[in-house]
C-alpha cells in the first residue's frame, strides 16, 4: 500500500512538471503571471523554481523576480549601460532597398557589423533579432528570432526585451552613424520611465530607444490584437520624450538618427561620407 502511494505521488509530481513546462512553452510565462494573479509569495515561487528546476529568466517574464526599473516595480533606481541589453533589429523587409539592408556596406563595413562595432564598448550584453538566425550568426552575438514575426519593430523590442534580464537600448540595424554619447545620454534619462526616445521635427524615433522590461504585458497584449504601431504604444506608456535640441551638443548634424531605406539614399551617403 504504501508503495503504491509514493508511485501514485512520483506520478502526479511528474505529471504536474509536464504541465508547468508544457504551459511555459504555449504562453511565454504563464507562471509567472499565474503567481502574480494568485499573489504567490517570492519564497513558494522560488520553492517552485528549485523543485521544478524551471530556468529563472521565465519566471522574470512580468518583471518581478529581479531587475525591476519599471513603475510597476516600486524601485526603478538609477539604470547604468552595463545593466542594459543593446538590441540590433535586423527583421525588416528590406522592401525599398531591394535586398536585406543589413548586409549593404558602407566604408568597407556591413551595416550591421558599423552597428555592433558601436555598441560593443557600451554594452556587455548585445544580440540581434531577426526573422532568421542563420545569416546572422557570423557576428558573435547572440540572436534571437522574432517571436511575433509580424509584429514589426513593436515585435522586435518585445523579443529583445523578453530575451534580456533588464532594460534595453533598441536600435535599428541601418543607421551608420549612432553616437555612442547619445546612447550614453539616453540610457541614463530611463530611470523611472518605460521609455525614452528622442522626437525631432520629422516624429518620434522608436528604433533609437530605451525601454524597460515593464512594457513587457502590454506590448504582449498589442501584439496579440495585431495592433503594433509604435507611436501609438508610446503613447500609452510612461514614455520620455526628449527633444533633439537636448542632444545637439553631442551630435550637432543629428548624424545619428540617419537610416538608410532606398538605394538611392545609400549613394547619396556614399558620396558625402
Amino acid at each position: 500500500m504504501l508503495t503504491s502511494a509514493i508511485s501514485l505521488k512520483k506520478t502526479v509530481e511528474a505529471l504536474e512538471k509536464e504541465l508547468i513546462l508544457k504551459a511555459m512553452k504555449e504562453n511565454n510565462g504563464v507562471i509567472a503571471k499565474a503567481a502574480r494573479q494568485l499573489d504567490l509569495t517570492e519564497r513558494i515561487l522560488s520553492y517552485k523554481i528549485k523543485k521544478y528546476q524551471i530556468p529563472r529568466d521565465r519566471i522574470d517574464y512580468y518583471g518581478f523576480a529581479r531587475n525591476r526599473h519599471s513603475r510597476e516595480s516600486g524601485n526603478p533606481g538609477r539604470t547604468s549601460q552595463m545593466e542594459m541589453t543593446a538590441i540590433v533589429l535586423a527583421g525588416g523587409e528590406s522592401l525599398r532597398m531591394g535586398k536585406d539592408k543589413a548586409f549593404m556596406e558602407f566604408k568597407g563595413k556591413s551595416l550591421i557589423q558599423r552597428t555592433l562595432d558601436t555598441l560593443i564598448p557600451l554594452f556587455n550584453d548585445r544580440m540581434i533579432i531577426a526573422k532568421k538566425r542563420e545569416p546572422f550568426l557570423s557576428f558573435g552575438v547572440p540572436v534571437y528570432v522574432d517571436i511575433y514575426p509580424d509584429g514589426g519593430p513593436m515585435g522586435g523590442i518585445y523579443t529583445g526585451l523578453f530575451q534580456s534580464k533588464g532594460p534595453v537600448f533598441a536600435v535599428a540595424c541601418d543607421m551608420p552613424f549612432l553616437n555612442p554619447e547619445v546612447i550614453r545620454f539616453l540610457t541614463e534619462k530611463l530611470n523611472h520611465f518605460d521609455a525614452v526616445v528622442l522626437k525631432s521635427p520629422d516624429g518620434l524615433h522608436p528604433l533609437h530607444g530605451v525601454y524597460s522590461r515593464g512594457v513587457l504585458p502590454s506590448m504582449e497584449k498589442l501584439l496579440k490584437k495585431r495592433e503594433v504601431k509604435m507611436m501609438d504604444f508610446l503613447k500609452r506608456i510612461n514614455t520620455l520624450v526628449i527633444p533633439v535640441a537636448e542632444i545637439r551638443h553631442l551630435d550637432p548634424d543629428l548624424k545619428c538618427l540617419t537610416n538608410i531605406n532606398t538605394p538611392e539614399e545609400m549613394k547619396v551617403i556614399r558620396r558625402a561620407n
